[in-house]
């Protein structure tokens, strides 16, 4: 029997039978295991938002009997999912009935942190089902990885009489209750879940660390390019604003609803949801304060915010995915079209006489405004009272891009860290890996998980990561051969520092 038992144990671990039926709170869930991980796909945190449900917030999943095979991801929410391909997606089915989320978990799991994944896509695409986004290596570093999808465009942020907008943040919300009532069964722990997202998803980050909604649902923070800081959008073309009040989120909303030629939100919720998703509209999360803080400089001020340890940063060349050309003249109309009155300013900061100049401040004026400076803005409010603690980092190793003039002048971008923290490194595909980059890639991945684990993202064998100060403003900067170092371009943040406090003031005095 001793052998036997045994010989038992060793199946369990080497085949998929280990991935055995976890019990949640609506039932029986089971997956399938793949080298060491176990992976159960589209478990539902909530009712499918279809019918009389679209445009309501989240309600919690019905149970079922019996054991559900969750070994299939489930369809994309409904998008346009133009960024999906160059993610490694393709093709993949869509459908209103999308708010699921995905468990990787390893057979000796007990107690172990839990990272929950929010991706980006401006939130108007992206997706679970993206290739980058496996949790099995972070799995396999002994944490639980969880990847939540969220309503996205129109039937995610419509906000009008009827619908009070913000329903993809809702989800994000719904599915971090979930995790914390349900994650123990996978052999993670509820009082040390990481939120982490990358653009779209960094700022919703951002969004849940000061959402009176959240609060209490995680005990630590990353935020990987995006966050939300600048002034609320008032529907005047401000450089760096992109979260409107929720007064122009309701003009907006309007309008939406008259091009898909509704009356109302009740007679738009029996329109096909093609039709819907086809509709021209400027529809994204809205300042509402209830679910997204109106000024969250403001609550950060007042201390109205969940205070986590956060690591946070951005890409050195943000810019260049956004910006793939402009001429001297179009850089200019356009920055004293955004800037107004301190045009002359930025112009002096940001040259752009010519086309080499005119691209390159284009790109770092974009980033700066949009991903740089509403980042460091967050560590220093965050940091001020010295606890918990704030990482900032700058991810400046350029990719092996191909020799493509697609890719020519491409730096860090957007979103290139994305690979090296999850250690996805594609054998094939548009960019071919190397090595160094893989040795890369297992820095990062340790630092994200320590930090899951423990809050500090330092660990055996790491260059050593400061925590930020304001007064002494540092970031780690990770190449091939991380270092800290001080905060890059930073007579340029403080211009926008005085750019965005001017809008403030401004705004105040209207």
């Amino acid at each position: 029997m001793k052998w036997a038992g045994w010989i038992a144990a060793l199946a369990l671990l080497a085949g998929p039978s280990w991935a055995q039926s976890v019990r949640t709170q609506q039932g029986l869930v089971k997956g399938e295991s793949a080298d060491g991980v176990a992976v159960y796909k589209a478990i539902p945190f909530a009712v499918p938002p279809v019918g009389p449900l679209r445009w309501r917030a989240p309600q919690p999943p019905a149970p079922w009997a019996g054991v559900r095979a969750q070994t299939k991801f489930a369809p994309l929410c409904m998008q346009k999912g133009g960024s999906n391909a160059m993610l490694g997606l393709p093709a993949w089915p869509m459908s209103e009935d999308c708010l699921y989320l995905n468990v990787w978990t390893t057979p000796g799991a007990r107690g172990a942190p839990v990272m929950v994944w929010i991706h980006g896509g401006s939130f108007t695409s992206g997706g679970t089902a993206i290739p980058l986004y496996d949790g099995a290596n972070l799995a396999r570093k002994g944490v639980v990885m969880v990847s939540v999808a969220y309503r996205l465009g129109p039937f995610g942020f419509l906000a009008a009489p009827g619908a009070t907008g913000n329903f993809g943040i809702l989800d994000q919300i719904a599915a971090l209750k979930w995790v914390k009532a349900n994650i123990a069964g996978f052999g993670g722990d509820p009082k040390r879940v990481t939120v982490f997202g990358e653009s779209a998803g960094a700022i919703s980050v951002s969004m849940l660390c000061a959402s009176p909604a959240a609060k209490g649902l995680f005990a630590r923070a990353i935020a990987e390019s995006g966050a939300d800081f600048a002034p609320p959008d008032r529907g005047a073309n401000e450089a760096g604003s992109f979260i409107p009040t929720l007064a122009v989120a309701q003009v907006r909303g309007a309008e939406f609803l008259k091009n898909l030629g509704a009356a109302s939100v009740e007679a738009a919720r029996a329109i096909p949801a093609e039709r819907v998703e086809a509709t021209r509209g400027d529809l994204g999360p809205a300042a509402d304060e209830a679910v997204v803080a109106a000024d969250p400089w403001a609550a950060y001020e007042r201390g109205a915010y969940d205070a986590t340890p956060i690591l946070i940063g951005t890409n050195a060349d943000e810019g260049a995915l956004f910006v793939p050309a402009i001429k001297p003249a179009a850089y200019e109309a356009q920055a004293r079209r955004a800037y107004g009155p301190w045009a002359d300013k930025m112009l002096a900061a940001y040259p752009g006489k010519d086309d080499v100049a005119a691209l390159r401040s284009g790109r770092d004026l974009f980033a700066d405004a949009v991903f740089v400076w509403p980042t460091r803005a967050w560590a220093r409010l965050a940091a001020r009272g010295g606890e918990p603690k704030v990482w900032l980092y700058r991810f400046e190793h350029v990719p092996p891009w191909p020799a493509s003039p697609v890719f020519a002048g491409w730096g860090a971008i957007h979103g290139s860290e994305i690979a090296y923290v999850f250690e996805n490194m594609p054998a094939a595909g548009f960019v071919q890996f190397k090595d160094e980059d893989r040795g890369l890639a297992g820095k990062v991945s340790d630092y994200w998980v320590n930090f899951a684990r423990t809050g500090d993202p330092n660990g055996p064998g790491l260059p050593r990561w400061p925590a930020f100060t304001p007064a002494a403003p540092r970031e780690m900067h990770l190449d091939l051969a991380p270092a800290d170092g001080p905060v890059a371009d930073q007579a340029r943040l403080d211009l926008l520092d005085d750019y965005f406090a001017w809008r403030r003031k401004e705004a105040a005095a209207k």
